[in-house]
């Protein structure tokens, strides 16, 4: 028995879109599965120069209410640049299928971390004002130009002592916006599986650079640098899936610059470097093949697609990572390859929406995945 995550996503640098909350509150709701007697959350201020100050915050399972408390303290203040775990909570719950967590922010307080995601297959985030009026926090930062983007401040994880198995997603944009492990996350539950998806995806991250230019805050430092916090730092998962590369790929000669196109062996030595990581820490490796990206909005140079194929041969081929995925082979156009089919196309030709990521929920074989973690 140890302290496991039920919910955890990946924090991103809000520094240049600063969220005003001004003493709004923020509840948190996801389904899940779980038997505890203590429960603790992390929580974090990591990107903020300022104290984040919280009026009250409370979790509800089954009906009933506890505080979420630091220090004792039901009020409590979040210095600058600072991560911390909250004091711990003993309960004792049997059997949890829900979690609701309920945080109101003191006036003047501003958010520079947060997590983000589309899906509200199971985990959903709201905001509401002083007048208890509904806020649409990404429209209101313009954090992205859709309305209904999920954003959840001050929690970066949520853990319960027991002998949860947890499986870590660490990828990009088509991992981060949760449109296919959320629905994978549903199919455990209802499997009544005792197992958690941490999310660690970054939007625009890449295997090999960090985030350039104007960009640089929101797509991260590099898959092969960022791997020892963003999956290692608090947890232990029992598999980490790497769903990195794409953006290697598309990027050069459009986001950057087209020097930065990686060769086959960077790109190989980059994915072996995560296999040695995974590795030390004890957990099972799974790898994702890079799915197709023809048609992009962004134009995309020939050596991206020739690239992808071979690596994706590599993937399909080497016995160093203990299980694959293909992805690309669930999403690609079988009379194009090159391209999304239709039903995964979203409105860019690479990233898919909520029909799509079930398709490949549902397409994923959870089996496989359960006999590599018990």
């Amino acid at each position: 028995m140890k302290f496991t995550p039920v919910y955890s996503y990946k924090t991103k640098d809000y520094t240049l879109l600063k969220m005003r909350l001004n003493g709004s509150k923020q509840v948190l709701k996801f389904r899940t599965l779980f038997s505890t007697d203590e429960i603790r959350f992390l929580l974090t201020n990591i990107d903020n120069p300022s104290t984040m100050k919280i009026r009250n915050m409370n979790v509800v399972i089954n009906g009933k209410t506890y505080p979420v408390t630091v220090n004792g303290k039901k009020r409590f203040v979040l210095p600058a640049h600072s991560e911390f775990y909250s004091d711990t909570i003993k309960v004792n719950i049997p059997l949890a299928t829900a979690m609701v967590v309920q945080t109101r922010f003191s006036f003047f307080t501003k958010a520079f971390s947060a997590s983000d995601f589309n899906s509200t297959k199971v985990i959903q985030s709201d905001h509401y004002g002083m007048l208890n009026r509904r806020m649409l926090l990404g429209m209101k930062t313009k954090a992205i130009s859709k309305p209904h983007v999920q954003i959840v401040a001050l929690v970066k994880q949520i853990e319960v002592m027991s002998d949860h198995k947890t499986i870590t997603w660490f990828g990009d944009s088509l991992t981060n916006h949760s449109h296919y492990t959320q629905p994978l996350q549903e199919r455990f539950l209802n499997n009544n599986e005792k197992v958690s998806i941490l999310n660690a995806g970054q939007s625009g991250n890449r295997l090999l650079k960090d985030g350039r230019n104007i960009m640089k805050e929101s797509f991260g430092i590099r898959g092969i640098k960022r791997i020892h916090h963003d999956v290692f730092e608090y947890n232990k998962p029992d598999a980490v899936v790497v769903a990195l590369g794409i953006n290697d790929l598309i990027h050069p000669g459009t986001a950057v610059a087209q020097t930065e196109f990686p060769s086959f062996e960077e790109m190989i030595e980059g994915y072996r470097y995560l296999l040695s990581v995974i590795k030390e820490h004890g957990a099972k490796a799974i790898i994702a093949t890079i799915t197709p990206f023809g048609h992009y909005n962004i134009a995309v140079t020939e050596d991206a697609e020739l690239m992808r194929q071979a690596l994706n041969d590599w993937i399909l081929n080497q016995k160093e990572f203990d299980h694959v995925i293909d992805m690309a082979s669930i999403v690609e156009d079988s009379k194009e390859p090159s391209r999304l089919a239709p039903e995964f196309r979203g409105d860019d030709n690479l990233h898919w929406d909520a029909l799509g990521g079930q398709i490949i929920a549902d397409t994923i074989n959870i089996e496989e995945l359960l006999t590599l973690i018990k």
